[in-house]
This record gives structure tokens, C-alpha cells and sequence, in this order.
């Protein structure tokens, strides 16, 4: 991804939430926040606008309205593409959409310390490798003095002993390659076997054992989802989301909003930390919860 890139979804313009707003705000609405998302990708890489107030934020964005009437749309909780925290406002799930940009500090921290590990090697290669050259030098000029000792007096040169001769690595003989004879046939390997997905009678035996009413049919919704995005699931794939369910959430309404929620969104997999986070008491609606709903009519008015 390209250093400057932000990520929008190519369905964001005919999200519900966007339509929202548009009725609201009309399009300078839309036109602010998209650039709003601008300038938090080149400043708040976070998504946190520090010391920016309501007035602030429809300033920088170049709003023309009713005074205060952009931010209180983008707080209003069906629509939420801000959120707020004391006197801090927050891009809503900044890092979940924008994970290139809200990371990319770290990114360069880890890029620098990785330059500074290198320069250091290169450095402490440089001086071991004067040090070589140093004990090299040494050695020549003992030798030379060993030399001039006994030049000029009626002693022999001292001569260097003669290396032994390496031993000759045998080379196969190219008339005689080493392949089997003709006609021969050598070990055959054993083909790779494909995953075996799952037939849908098996998954429905499997599920029907463990699970019942509302759970069992969205677990067979979930089924023909990851068939319409072509990832079939194993037999073994199938009972380890089982294995999941049972362990991360209490009920089965939980776990039926787990499966909703990844089917809404096109996922492949499930997160119930999602769930998790979302059932948590709140004085108002998430806007995870709203925009799942959201989601969740639309993929069942496309498969009806």
C-alpha cells in the first residue's frame, strides 16, 4: 500500500449510514468527512482529534453550515462516524478500517531500530575486519624478518614444507550419467491429497447433535455463507467453530450474534470479542450495533 493511501470500502457511498448523513447534512456533509478522514490520515494517525472542539473540526473540514450541525450528525448515534470521549473526539473504529495508517508510527519506530541494528553491525564488521588486516600485516613482516636473517649467510633458506596435494573429488562420468536404465521407473511420490470439505448431510448431523432451534439454523445460514464466498469448511474446520463458540460465549443468543455479525460483514471467521464488547452496558446503542443490523437486513433482503 502506497505511503499516502486510506482505505475506503468500495460500498461506503450506499452504506445506510452515509445516506444518513447525506439526508442531514446533505453532500458538503459527506464532502467534510471525507475530508476529515484526510486530514486524520496525514495528522491524527490515531484517530484521536486532540485539542479540536466541535468548532474546530467544522472549520477544518471547510464546513459552510449551521453551526454545529456536522459534528452533532456525526455523533448522532445511527449514523456515529465520530464518537466522544470527555472533551476528545474519536474517529469510530479508526483502527479497525484504517489499520495501515494507524500503525504506521509503529512501523517506523521498527524500521528505525532495524537501520540502527544494521549500522551497528556494519560498524563492529568494519572493526573486526581491521583488526584481520592488522594481525595479517604482523605475520607478513615476521616472515620478511626471517627472511633477511638468513640472507647473506652460508645457512640454507629456510624453505616452506610442501602442502599435501588435495584429494580429487570424484566427478560422475557424463558418458554414464547415474539414471536409472532405460525403461526403468523410479519411486512414484505419493500425490497430495485436496482438503476434503464437508458434505452438507455431515455438517447437518454434526450440527443437529450439538445444537437446536434458532442456533442450529444460523450455524446452517453460517454453512451456505462460507459456500457463497468459496471458502467451504472441513469437517474438522467445522467442529473446532463448535469447539469456539461453546468456549468464548454463554448463550446461544450470544453465539447467534457472533454468526450474524461475521455474515453481515463477508467474513470467514467469527469474533466473539465483538459480541463480547458490544453487549456491554451503555447508555446508547454501539454503532457496532447498528451498522450489524444494518448489514445483516441487507445480506437478507439479497438472499431471500
Amino acid at each position: 500500500m502506497a505511503k499516502q493511501d486510506m482505505r475506503i470500502d468500495v460500498d461506503f457511498v450506499d452504506h445506510p449510514k452515509t445516506k444518513r448523513l447525506i439526508r442531514q447534512t446533505g453532500y458538503e456533509g459527506f464532502y467534510c468527512l471525507m475530508k476529515l478522514f484526510s486530514i486524520a490520515a496525514k495528522i491524527y494517525k490515531r484517530g484521536e482529534l486532540k485539542n479540536l472542539d466541535a468548532s474546530d473540526i467544522e472549520d477544518l473540514t471547510g464546513w459552510t453550515g449551521e453551526q454545529g450541525k456536522l459534528v452533532e450528525s456525526l455523533l448522532d448515534p445511527k449514523i456515529c462516524f465520530l464518537e466522544q470521549d470527555g472533551d476528545l473526539f474519536i474517529i469510530h473504529d479508526w483502527e479497525v478500517y484504517q489499520p495501515w495508517i494507524y500503525y504506521s508510527e509503529k512501523r517506523s519506530e521498527k524500521a528505525k531500530k532495524a537501520i540502527n541494528a544494521r549500522w551497528n553491525k556494519e560498524k563492529e564488521d568494519t572493526l573486526n575486519n581491521s583488526g584481520n588486516t592488522q594481525k595479517e600485516t604482523d605475520d607478513t613482516t615476521s616472515i620478511r624478518n626471517v627472511y633477511e636473517t638468513y640472507e647473506g649467510s652460508n645457512s640454507p633458506s629456510p624453505l616452506p614444507l610442501p602442502l599435501p596435494l588435495p584429494t580429487p573429488i570424484p566427478q560422475p562420468s557424463l558418458k554414464n550419467p547415474p539414471n536409472p536404465p532405460a525403461g526403468g521407473n523410479g519411486v512414484e511420490k505419493k500425490q497430495k491429497q485436496g482438503k476434503q470439505f464437508v458434505t452438507e448431510i455431515e455438517a447437518y448431523k454434526l450440527i443437529e447433535s450439538r445444537t437446536s432451534g434458532q442456533y442450529a439454523s444460523m450455524l446452517k445460514t453460517f454453512l451456505k455463507h462460507r459456500q457463497q464466498i468459496k471458502k467451504p469448511m472441513t469437517l474438522l474446520a467445522l467442529e473446532q467453530t463448535l469447539d469456539l463458540l461453546d468456549k468464548k460465549l454463554d448463550s446461544d443468543q450470544e453465539r447467534i450474534d457472533c454468526i450474524q455479525l461475521s455474515i453481515a460483514n463477508g467474513w470467514t471467521g467469527l469474533i466473539p470479542e465483538r459480541v463480547k464488547q458490544a453487549r456491554q452496558p451503555a447508555n446508547k446503542p454501539s454503532q457496532f450495533t447498528l451498522a450489524n443490523e444494518d448489514r445483516w437486513k441487507e445480506y437478507q433482503e439479497a438472499h431471500a
